[in-house]
């Protein structure tokens, strides 16, 4: 799931940099053109985590993982390409990038940036329809609650398996970028619920058991909904994999046996346990944000220096 997100971050913030690039300078410049692909690449980098951070890696489905990138990008890479236009002459650099903006490109540029901030406001606008009631299900203090109490046992929730139900989750902080949490973290999760038939009476049944169908302790699962959207985290005090599991009810229709149904899994591991690589693109990030100070460094004394030379 993170993994996903920055290649789509990156990737749209390359290309938007070099769109950018050719549309300004009529692509004219082969060093422009390098200059633009390297930061487009580092200010992407830096950036998807940043957005990484804020979202707590659970922003997947939202249409400002398209949108921001190609904005953020645009109007960093018109920034460099005005500053490097300013403070360097032909003399310098034959071939100065020359800025065109006729008529029909702002109109274009208009119209896209219209059309991506309504896609980006309508993702985050409630359904016309009842917003669904949220139960949470765990174990109490006093016995072991299994999932045969949370639903029917003769239900098959892979024949009622749904697409309406998205659900992520992973482990997000300022030193921590991983999908699985250790042992004594805490695993953030969001469900979305977005039913393609309107539902008269929604409600929403959220629970996590473990490898044995057992219910996780009360005081371990934390929920809050708004909304067709739950989020919660669950501390992770034992090892081994479990699931999420969130089912959706009409209760006009019945409130015994569900209409949709998702899963998601996860591995915690012991407090020891090897951190996989994932968790290293921090140090990339924080690298990331050294390259692009140096990059902007690289352009301000490019004048200087090639004047030296010459």
């Amino acid at each position: 799931m993170i993994e996903y997100q920055l290649f789509v971050w990156i990737s749209l913030s390359v290309i938007s940099g070099l769109l950018t690039y050719f549309i300004l300078t009529r692509g004219e410049s082969t060093y422009m053109f390098v200059m633009s692909l390297v930061f487009g690449l580092l200010f992407g980098t830096a950036t998807s985590y940043i957005w990484l951070l804020t979202t707590n890696g659970l922003m997947m489905y939202s249409w400002g993982i398209v949108f921001l990138p190609c904005l953020l990008t645009c109007v960093a890479e018109i920034f460099l390409l005005s500053y490097y236009k300013a403070h360097h002459d032909r003399a310098v650099f034959p071939r100065v990038p020359m800025f065109s903006v006729g008529r029909a490109s702002f109109a274009g540029a208009l119209a896209a940036v219209a059309v991506l901030s309504f896609l980006l406001a309508s993702s985050y606008m409630l359904d016309g329809g009842t917003a669904p009631a949220v139960s949470t299900l765990s174990s109490s203090g006093t016995s072991i609650l299994s999932t045969d109490d949370a639903y029917d046992p003769s239900v098959c929730l892979s024949c009622i398996g749904s697409s309406d139900i998205k659900i992520q989750g992973c482990v997000v902080g300022p030193t921590i970028l991983r999908n699985d949490p250790l042992q004594g973290e805490y695993f953030n999760f969001r469900a979305e619920f977005d039913p393609a038939v309107p539902y008269t009476s929604p409600s929403l049944t959220v629970f996590v058991h473990d490898s044995d169908n057992n219910l996780i302790p009360a005081n371990t699962l934390f929920t809050t909904a708004s909304g067709g959207t739950v989020t919660g985290q669950v501390y992770c005090d034992t090892a081994g994999t479990f699931t999420i599991t969130v089912l959706a009810y009409d209760l006009a229709v019945s409130g015994t046996y569900p209409l949709a149904a998702n899963t998601h899994s996860y591995t915690v591991q012991g407090a020891l346990a090897r951190a996989p690589v994932l968790q290293t693109f921090h140090y990339i990030a924080i690298l990331v944000f050294v390259l692009l100070a140096m990059l902007v460094v690289i352009v301000a004394m490019g004048r200087r220096f090639l004047k030296r030379r010459r």
